[in-house]
């Protein structure tokens, strides 16, 4: 058989991991590069639903490649009825990448949509209240998120503000 062994790296090192071993395998049998075979097997680890590759890969200090980051934003996407087309012409669905929460606690996270949202609104009341009233600084704020097209309730606005600085700061 010889010194060297079956699989290894372009540098005769041993893979230590499964997913090392898998890209070391392509890159003998195919001559691409390394990198490109990491790629290819993070993104065969992730379509089966494994994210060891992946972390691995992160955990290294490595950038994974496009087709990697292509495969990641399919996996991110919120639509149940998604499919994509692999490069040899199969339809496939992605599985969903979800962020859960490590404490097990269940139920609504908060939403940092909404929290910026409240922030700005809350500042800009305390913005323009000096110059007019509490309606009417609310009034104006409705009405810019109007023209921005945005549906913001005059009682968003309210409860913004006085999570923030309180009723007592209503002038």
């Amino acid at each position: 058989m010889g010194d060297k062994p079956i699989i290894a790296f372009p540098d005769g090192s041993i893979p230590e991991t499964p997913w090392d071993g898998e890209a070391a395998l392509y890159a003998q049998e195919t001559g691409l590069p390394l990198d490109e075979c990491h790629d290819f097997t993070i993104a065969k680890w992730l379509m089966q639903g494994d994210t060891r590759a992946l972390e691995a890969w992160l955990n290294s200090k490595r950038i994974p490649g496009m087709k990697t980051l292509a495969i990641i934003r399919w996996m991110l996407r919120d639509d149940p009825g998604l499919t994509m087309t692999t490069p040899s012409g199969k339809v496939v669905v992605p599985p969903r990448l979800v962020v859960k929460d490590r404490r097990g606690r269940k139920g609504n996270r908060r939403n940092p949509e909404k929290t910026i949202r409240d922030f700005i609104l809350a500042e800009n009341m305390a913005r323009l209240i000096p110059k007019t009233t509490y309606d009417g600084a609310v009034a104006t704020l409705k009405q810019a998120a109007r023209e921005t097209g945005a549906a913001i309730s005059d009682q968003t606005i309210r409860d913004a503000y006085d999570t923030r600085y309180g009723k007592k700061t209503r002038n």
